[in-house]
């Protein structure tokens, strides 16, 4: 499903929406809200330019992709349940705001990669996984909080762990 909309808000959800195992894609070339009802996708892509901004919590259960333009989460909670290993793809921005990405999925074929890039409220709950935090260009920093639940969090060479804490303490 490709939602074009340039404004306003692409996506709401007042009934029963399935995801089965397709891709939505936000493709629109301008300010957006995908709003109401939490929603659940499989793949989540946000191809347009402009900014894409959350208007409730929601879950992709694959994968998720900013190739263009930004993404703002507000308030909310994107959950991140993939279990590819890489459930979060990124070249696009993440505006975090004051949301939180919470990573739950279990990649039983190896480690679970935390994208590199800036969050306000990085939550890692799964006590079979193992996550690789801050892989990928640009390090990873977060401005508030990292709660880890029951996951592990390997630092094997205890020098390459690129971690930047700024705020009021």
């Amino acid at each position: 499903i490709t939602l074009a909309g340039t404004s306003g808000t692409l996506f709401t959800n007042s009934g029963t929406f399935t995801e089965g195992s397709s891709t939505v894609v936000l493709s629109g070339n301008g300010d957006a809200t995908i709003n109401s009802g939490t929603p659940s996708f499989y793949n989540l892509t946000s191809s347009g330019t402009g900014i894409k901004t959350f208007g409730t919590s929601l879950t992709v259960s694959n994968v998720m992709t900013i190739s263009a333009g930004a993404v703002d989460l507000s308030s909310y909670t994107l959950t991140l349940s993939g279990t590819t290993g890489t459930p979060f793809v990124k070249t696009g921005r993440l505006i975090p705001n004051t949301g939180t990405v919470e990573y739950t999925g279990n990649n039983t074929g190896g480690n679970t990669t935390i994208v590199a890039g800036s969050y306000k409220n990085l939550t890692l709950n799964n006590a079979s996984e193992t996550y690789d935090i801050g892989a990928g260009a640009g390090g990873f920093s977060y401005y508030r909080a990292i709660t880890i639940d029951n996951a592990k969090v390997p630092n094997t060479d205890q020098t390459d762990f690129p971690v930047l804490i700024s705020g009021i303490y």
